[in-house]
């Protein structure tokens, strides 16, 4: 998909249009284009004879919209012309040119309500019964496909099409499964092609009270608007329906909630990578999971079997398990999407070759879903589990289908396996109670929206042509919220709601547009606004920012002064900046408070000695290696103070110390060599070398390293006044090893 042209100007898109239109030899274009050309010039014909028509602006724009919509249809014709192999080109290629949307909407319907007839009033012989169903089920699912195919890959809509699937949309015969899928139908289409009229549709669906329609149609929405933006500005009608939504508590709601969960999926990636690289080996190495064929199987009672006390087994990877099991447990409840790598991989097979079955509701009267329950005993353990995980897990539907096709495959001993494993010991009579207790619950919208989320996203990524669609999930393109989307605007005077957004992409990493979000809140200077500031100052900081973080904190602590928290982030990342005197003033305003803290004291010392002010160091130094005398960073540091203050033999002292008790640390030899260097006794401090070089070689990059470390020492020294080009004939010495 693409924006025809990005001008208003009719005279450049008449140009552009006819080099467009020959291209695809149409000459329905041809002549729709020629007749805007003729109503253009009879307008400025009377324009010229000094004739005032009060409604030339708006015949003007109206110009503009239909030679946008021509372009649109013609880029499709390109399309169909220049990719013929496409799934999209191959599909719209192979649908009758007899079938519309009415002759659909009659046979889907009439399917649908003789399938409701015979479940109403079944046949007495169940093997008739039974036989029935799954034919009709099977037509009707035929003719969903179809519809889907055809929505898809239709061309322009004109009013007729407009009000019959507005009619589907509002049919008693029709039910959520039937509308829900035109609802994504509508969508896939308009991310191909813009249609004023099916994204009027996507605002009529959400109108309705039906809950898998609806969130269907919010996610829809804000796909559509985050693609076309500023090309609505010439559809005035979708415009007018588009604020009145916004005045609509429940649709801002929604939106918000839906940008924060595509915003989610964007990051699914790393949630695979963590599941797949973290949490799962540690679950494994845990010793109380193992891998098998279907996954992770818990192994019960694998400390018990033989009668010891489990408590004899706690230990450090219990913790990690118990750990990585609650972090998944976070994961899921915040919404991510923790089983795109467990079921990717099981989205082959016919069933994922249809587009629509990608974004097909879940449903057990499926009949690829009939097919696989009937080969299960209804009685046993395997069915009431599999039916229960089938209507209730937090799969969504594109995963569902997936599972239910690997039970299908699997056999029996691999289906109680994988039904032992997630029933968590539950016993039949447990299992069917805990599905009453399921049913009766309601589904919230919010995971309405999230599954449908996810099965765009799988869609998107692991479709077998999914690279001959644009993915609104690239992580190249702008992040789902509402400010680099001008059509969402409106909801940036939902504060709170902003604000709650803007907290999410902070907990998400996600500075930059955080950040943004957070400034889009246009916070003041008064106290209210104080953690504003805080948050602003800390996505700056993890952003790189140290400048604006800074200005940002002062603001948060001129407003909150009495915030620990702001002083030690002033305090921070004035460090970083080396304002290491600033720095000073905040550890000193938080030492006021805890005099005795050796984070801040040390981190003072360190201003302080970064600083150059080794003599005022010292005193500070010696509290703290009195209050901590086992730190070798302090002893490290009183050893650096007192050989630029001239005291050798007391830096020798604490030197020698830190390398007898850390003799393969060839940091702490070196500083040793540098005080014997000062001393002018060469040859010991060659010998001191030498040992540090062996030792920093044994690491990686050894050799670059110790190189950087001689060259940061050479700086370091230089104002006891070495000789910088000796210095450097001392680090040749060194590696050349001119021992005789």
């Amino acid at each position: 998909m693409s924006i025809p042209f990005k001008t208003t100007d009719l005279q450049d898109i008449f140009s552009k249009l006819r080099t467009q239109i020959a291209s695809t030899g149409s000459y329905e274009l041809e002549n729709e284009l020629m007749s805007l050309r003729e109503t253009y010039s009879t307008m400025l014909h009377y324009m010229v004879k000094g004739v005032d028509d009060p409604d030339a602006g708006n015949i003007y724009r109206n110009l503009v919209r239909k030679s946008h919509v021509i372009g649109q249809r013609a880029q499709r014709l390109q399309r169909l012309k220049e990719h013929p192999g496409e799934k999209y080109s191959l599909m719209q290629k192979s649908l009758s040119s007899s079938l519309s949307l009415q002759s659909l909407h009659s046979s889907l319907a009439k399917c649908c309500a003789t399938l409701h007839d015979l479940q109403s009033n079944p046949n007495p012989r169940k093997s008739i019964q039974d036989h029935e169903t799954l034919r009709l089920s099977e037509e009707r699912q035929s003719q969903l496909l179809t519809l889907f195919n055809w929505v898809w890959t239709s061309d322009m809509w004109h009013s007729s099409d407009y009000e019959e699937t507005k009619s589907m949309l509002t049919s008693e015969t029709l039910g959520s499964y039937e509308k829900s899928l035109l609802v994504s139908a509508l969508t896939l289409s308009l991310t191909e092609m813009f249609d004023d009229k099916k994204l009027m549709l996507l605002f009529d669906s959400y109108d309705r009270e039906d809950a898998n329609v609806r969130m269907r149609a919010v996610v829809g929405i804000v796909l559509i608007l985050r693609l076309y933006d500023s090309y609505i500005d010439i559809f005035p009608s979708v415009k007018s329906r588009l604020s009145l939504l916004y005045d609509n508590e429940r649709f801002v709601e929604d939106t918000y909630m839906v940008m924060m969960q595509l915003q989610y999926s964007k990051l699914t990636d790393q949630v695979s990578d963590k599941m797949r690289n973290d949490i799962i080996p540690t679950l494994i190495q845990s010793g109380k999971f193992k891998k098998t064929q279907y996954g992770l199987q818990e192994i019960d009672d694998y400390m018990t079997q033989n009668g010891e006390n489990p408590e004899w087994h706690k230990g450090s990877k219990d913790d990690a398990a118990q750990q990585k099991i609650q972090e998944m447990a976070e994961l899921q409840m915040e919404g991510a999407d923790v089983y795109m790598s467990t079921f990717v991989h099981m989205k082959n097979g016919p069933f994922f070759h249809e587009t629509g079955n990608w974004l097909m509701p879940f449903s057990v009267d499926h009949p690829s879903i009939m097919q696989v329950l009937r080969k299960l005993d209804p009685s046993s353990n395997i069915f009431g589990m599999f039916l229960l995980l089938l209507e209730h897990a937090p799969f969504c539907n594109n995963d569902k289908y997936s599972f239910a096709f690997m039970m299908d495959n699997i056999g029996k001993s691999g289906q109680e396996m994988i039904i032992q494993n997630l029933s968590g010991g539950m016993s039949a009579s447990e299992m069917q109670e805990q599905m009453e207790d399921m049913k009766k619950g309601k589904v919230k919208d919010s995971d309405l929206s999230r599954q449908y989320i996810h099965d765009l996203y799988r869609f998107f990524v692991a479709y077998p042509f999914h690279h001959q669609f644009e993915n609104p999930f690239d992580k190249t393109l702008p992040a789902f919220h509402p400010l680099p989307t001008k059509k969402l605007h409106p909801l940036l005077q939902h504060k709170e709601r902003l604000q709650w957004l803007g907290e999410f992409f902070m907990r998400k990493e996600q500075y930059a547009d955080a950040t943004s979000l957070f400034l889009s809140l246009s916070p003041q200077e008064r106290e209210d606004d104080a953690p504003i500031w805080q948050k602003i100052g800390f996505c700056q900081q993890k952003s790189g920012d140290m400048e604006s973080a800074l200005e940002s904190y002062t603001t948060a602590y001129s407003l909150a002064p009495n915030s620990q928290w702001t002083l030690k982030h002033l305090a921070r990342v004035s460090y970083q900046l080396n304002r290491y005197s600033e720095s000073e003033v905040y550890y000193d305003l938080l030492l006021s408070d805890d005099e005795n803290n050796l984070t801040y004291l040390k981190r003072k010392a360190d201003c302080m000695t970064k600083d150059n002010r080794y003599a005022d160091a010292i005193p500070l130094l010696y509290k703290i290696y009195y209050l901590d005398e086992d730190s070798p960073e302090v002893q490290e540091e009183l050893g650096l103070c007192h050989l630029m203050t001239g005291n050798t033999e007391k830096s020798k002292e604490f030197y020698s110390r830190l390398s007898s008790s850390h003799p393969d640390n060839g940091k702490y030899m070196m500083n040793l060599a540098n005080v014997f260097y000062i001393e002018k006794d060469l040859e010991t401090a060659y010998h001191h070398y030498r040992i540090a070089y062996a030792l920093i070689r044994k690491e990686s990059n050894g050799a670059r390293q110790f190189k950087r470390m001689f060259v940061d020492s050479a700086k370091q020294l230089k104002p006891l006044g070495i000789d910088v080009s000796k210095f450097q004939m001392m680090y040749d010495a060194v590696c050349l090893d001119t021992t005789p």
